[in-house]
């Protein structure tokens, strides 16, 4: 996965590993994963209640925990309630609707078996590897802004985009009734061509549309004689929950991950502006109290020697 990374690249990867991340992987259920999260945030507001980074994970494991216990199980009845409607009504007519287009552009001569080998390559070659390029280099630049941000920044990019793809799968009802609304709408538009013998356009209408409908098909469970891509499930509300939790619970952990660096972040500009005190409150008084001593510096009697600073010194110097 990191194989095109560069070596700094890498070495912040590493860096950015947290040790309790990987023991919350662990938890074999987000009904599981939630309590031990609970726990380290309670652990937090009793030696951090005042910490930024603690505040932000009890909101946060607030709206995971609403998450799961609310949200989910209303998204997942609401998509049961029209899931009958998809496979009795919707996808009948979409696969009625492929057929007549295969009919409308499979004649010998219209378009031709030159005309449609013509306009497939064409599809496959400036539109789906097209697609496929774009979405490649979308990936590797994902990938090179993970690695090239600090601990803090990359873990606040990773639970956006664990929110947005959790986001993406509760609204996936809506993405199942436009792609029924798309359908309807190219074989609209394929119709009217099949008047003005169009046939070159309608070859190229049903490519889209079969697309289309190779996505929905995988709303139902019996095969056909239609291709569906391998390793496909069927998408019923089951399914559906099962992706639910399954992105929250990368989501919770996410959350953990980013507090965790974010915590981290705070304690360190902590660290840094106390030593910057230290150095700057020395520097400030160091030569008016250098030349105040030396002025009482006297000669030993004997050849021993106090080599401890005094007192108000003594910590600086010890830093």
């Amino acid at each position: 996965m990191y194989a095109n990374a560069t070596s700094k690249d890498e070495e912040n990867f590493v860096l950015c590993t947290i040790p309790e991340l990987e023991s919350l992987k662990q938890c074999s259920t987000i009904g599981r994963l939630l309590p031990e999260l609970e726990k380290i945030l309670h652990y937090e507001l009793e030696t951090n209640p005042t910490s930024e980074a603690t505040k932000n994970l009890e909101k946060n494991l607030a709206i995971l925990d609403k998450e799961y216990q609310e949200e989910i199980p209303k998204i997942v009845d609401d998509y049961q309630q029209e899931y009958p409607s998809w496979i009795r009504e919707k996808l009948p007519k979409a696969e009625e609707q492929y057929k007549k287009l295969v009919n409308w552009s499979d004649d010998i001569d219209n378009p031709g078996k030159e005309f449609r080998q013509a306009i497939k390559e064409l599809r496959e070659k400036y539109y789906d590897d097209r697609e496929n390029c774009l979405k490649v280099e979308w990936e590797r630049t994902q990938q090179q802004l993970k690695n090239g941000k600090c601990c803090r920044d990359r873990a606040s990019e990773l639970k956006k985009r664990a929110e947005q793809e959790f986001d993406n799968f509760k609204k996936y009802k809506d993405t199942i009734n436009n792609w029924f609304k798309e359908l309807d709408k190219i074989y609209k538009q394929a119709e009217v061509l099949l008047d003005q013998e169009n046939y070159k356009a309608l070859y190229a209408y049903r490519l889209e549309f079969d697309s289309i409908l190779c996505e929905v098909k995988q709303l139902k469970s019996d095969e056909s004689k239609r291709r569906r891509q391998p390793g496909t499930e069927v998408k019923d509300h089951e399914w559906l929950k099962s992706m639910l939790t399954k992105y929250l619970q990368n989501y919770c952990l996410r959350t953990y991950e980013y507090f965790h660096w974010q915590k981290n972040w705070i304690e360190l500009i902590e660290q840094e502006d106390k030593a910057a005190t230290n150095y700057r409150d020395f520097k400030k008084s160091r030569a008016e109290d250098f030349v105040r001593e030396a002025q009482d510096v006297e000669l030993p009697e004997d050849d021993g020697c106090n080599d401890q600073p005094p007192a108000r010194y003594q910590d600086t110097v010890a830093i």
